[in-house]
């Protein structure tokens, strides 16, 4: 396998003309010198701390919809059975397993309270996807969330149901649960399939084939298997993050994966003892590696970072919307999420509830929407259509990019580094639309930043360094680190 990797290193320094690693210039010879810390949601604006339930409410009920707005629900179940240290989210998941049956009747009130306020029962719902956390810890309870959820108007046999699932207690109860609903994938964190890096990062061990049990289990019933693997763990070389892909695309009963850059601002600080994350030259060319493989042997992205197997029957694959990763594509899109720490868009809105269980719990009780108000904003953000487009697999119709132009949602600026990133080799024309190039597929956070308004930019770049920050201790290790060369450099 080694020989494999140095090939296709080698045909990566003949296409940039130059040798990746002693190169002065950026990451893969590009305009970046480290990755973009993208740690926070995409469409992050200024907080409005003066905001109330009330005016929240009467935005939701104004929110305008255009006839082709898709409309997505997000899930979130904060029950996890394990505390990996890698997981942005382990903070806010909660080990409270004895709330469970009180937490699905209040997922479902929240989703019966929000669906109302936006009038979606006109709107097809394109995805529903239960995420956390672990949903599996529903157990039987998951049956009556996905009751309700399916008898929202709107879902149709188009509906795109996802479920993330951890793979200790997935048993033959909850499996038919998910096929009698439907649900088109079932996703599995596995991360990484080294026996070391995972003991190390507090998974499940695979020594006892429990991910082939699971999957000879789920068999037909489920048609698409997704895995996550995440590239960047501590002790992670190129050579175990590309083992790990031929790992999971040898096994055929893998129909999906999806591939992450571990964030160095992740939410829980890795121990300097499990070893040092690879260096940045060292990731880009591995995810360049892992694309390209993915793309030569005929998988096909569908999400932001998601590739399908080229195997997979054209009506299940029809099914997959691809928007794991943010659920809208436009500024005319709609995201209904519930569950503590969810996030939710609509049209002029952007709202998020407490990542507090019990905050969140009494508030849905008392019929209050369980809203941050801090974090919440009532400022339109038309220039999404662009700067979401890097993680949308559909890509950008030039149509699209026109309306938005005509209309000044986005800045000459704007502009200017959209063409800029096309001369560039991230972004390139393919007939009626743009999309990534496999250079651009690499830097996705890069180039989500670099189509921001420059306002935009440096709130999350500050968002970023105070977290950081407060994750040093206050000690002013968090400033921001991220730079790229300018035509003068």
């Amino acid at each position: 396998m080694g020989h494999k990797i140095y090939f296709v290193l080698f045909s990566i320094n003949i296409f940039f003309g130059e040798d990746i690693v002693m190169s002065k210039k950026g990451l893969l010879n590009t305009r970046y010198l480290n990755f973009f810390d993208n740690t926070f949601d995409y469409w992050e604006v200024e907080q409005s701390y003066s905001l109330s339930e009330e005016m929240i409410k009467e935005s939701l009920l104004q929110t305008p919809k255009s006839r082709d707005s898709n409309v997505s629900i997000y899930i979130h179940v904060p029950f996890c059975a394990n505390n990996c240290l890698f997981c942005a989210f382990a903070g806010a998941n909660s080990s409270k397993l004895r709330q469970i049956k009180d937490y699905a009747g209040l997922l479902v009130k929240e989703l019966k309270m929000l669906s109302s306020l936006l009038s979606v029962k006109n709107s097809r719902i394109a995805s529903i996807n239960i995420g956390g956390g672990s949903p599996n810890l529903l157990g039987e309870n998951m049956e009556y969330v996905l009751n309700e959820v399916c008898a929202l108007p709107g879902v149709s046999e188009q509906t795109e149901i996802s479920v993330e699932s951890s793979l200790n207690g997935v048993d033959e109860q909850f499996i038919d649960i998910l096929k009698k609903y439907n649900v088109t994938k079932i996703s599995f964190g596995i991360q990484t399939v080294d026996d070391k890096i995972r003991a190390d990062m507090k998974l499940l061990s695979l020594k006892n084939k429990i991910l082939d049990t699971v999957l000879d289990k789920i068999g037909d019933k489920i048609k698409i298997k997704n895995i996550d693997l995440l590239v960047g763990l501590p002790g992670q070389s190129m050579q175990k993050s590309v083992q790990d892909l031929e790992y999971a695309m040898t096994d055929k009963k893998i129909s999906a994966v999806s591939i992450y850059l571990l964030s160095k601002s992740s939410a829980v600080r890795l121990p300097l003892s499990l070893g040092t994350q690879a260096s940045e030259h060292e990731l880009s060319k591995t995810l360049i590696l892992m694309h390209d493989k993915l793309m030569s042997e005929g998988w096909i992205r569908k999400g932001s970072s998601t590739y399908y197997r080229g195997s997979i029957d054209a009506e299940s694959l029809a099914k997959i919307k691809g928007n794991e990763a943010i659920g809208i594509r436009r500024f005319e899109d709609i995201l209904i999420s519930v569950g503590p720490s969810a996030i939710g868009y609509a049209p002029g809105i952007r709202y998020e509830n407490t990542d507090d269980l019990d905050t969140w719990s009494e508030m849905v009780k008392n019929d209050k929407l369980p809203f941050n108000y801090a974090n919440s904003s009532l400022i339109t953000k038309k220039d999404l259509t662009l700067t979401l487009f890097p993680l949308r697999f559909e890509g950008l119709l030039k149509k699209d990019l026109e309306k938005i132009k005509e209309n000044e949602a986005i800045s000459s600026k704007q502009f200017e580094t959209f063409h800029k990133l096309i001369s560039e080799g991230f972004i390139r024309e393919n007939g009626d639309k743009y999309e990534l190039s496999i250079l651009g597929k690499v830097f996705m956070g890069n180039i989500v930043h670099d189509l921001k308004k420059e306002a935009d930019q440096r709130l999350i770049e500050h968002k970023i360094e105070y977290k950081n920050l407060l994750k040093s201790g206050g000690n002013g290790a968090g400033k921001s680190q991220y730079k790229y060369i300018t035509k003068n450099e």
